[in-house]
């Protein structure tokens, strides 16, 4: 190696270094006051609300009972005498279930699908959708094609600075160093382009 690929390999470690260490996390440690201990999870409380028999409504009496409840626990208590309720389980879940099979036994259709204007609606919806996956070659090949452009920008400015004669010698042997970098990433991009077929 030259003493312009190793001071440019150096130079390279340290930003390397620099940046590792600006990105490292900040641990902060916080004093907490003791305290008493308090419990993380409540036990559920067992609810004492008697409960009809499940099937004592049927769908027309479940819709009327649910309007005319005042509050949750009357709800709750119109959805298990409907369809059963768990009350481990959670209440709005249970009761857009109860509610829909209770509309659906009241319209009297039988659900088996999209209706034909349903199907029409869809298939408007779908106009102007193009199926299929990304162009993942057109991507990688943009990619490849930005990244040699950059490269031979920044072998330019390096080979540039190493001419100036107005800089340091330690700066200008860096800068042929760099640009030398630059001239290998370069050579195996173009590789790696025409290794794609272009």
């Amino acid at each position: 190696m030259s003493a312009a690929q190793d001071a440019a390999i150096l130079f390279m470690v340290q930003v390397h270094n620099a940046e590792q260490k600006a990105n490292e996390p900040v641990m902060v440690v916080a004093k907490v006051k003791e305290s008493k201990p308090v419990p993380i999870q409540k036990q559920p409380k067992r609810s004492s609300m008697q409960l009809p028999q499940v099937g004592s409504l049927d769908a027309r009496s479940f819709i009327i009972t649910l309007r005319k409840a005042n509050d949750r626990n009357e709800q709750i208590k119109a959805i298990h005498a409907f369809v059963g309720y768990d009350m481990a389980g959670d209440f709005g879940t249970q009761e857009a279930a109860a509610r829909t099979k209770a509309q659906r036994e009241l319209s009297g259709r039988p659900i088996q699908g999209m209706t034909r204007s349903e199907s029409r609606a869809a298939a408007r919806s779908m106009t102007g959708f193009v199926a299929g996956l990304p162009d993942d070659n057109k991507r990688t090949l943009a990619n490849l094609r930005a990244r040699e452009v950059a490269a031979v920008e920044a072998m330019l400015q390096h080979e540039k600075d190493a001419a100036n004669v107005e800089r340091g010698e330690a700066e200008r042997i860096l800068s042929a160093g760099l640009a030398e970098v630059e001239r290998e990433r370069l050579t195996q991009i173009r590789a790696d382009i025409a290794a794609m077929g272009f």
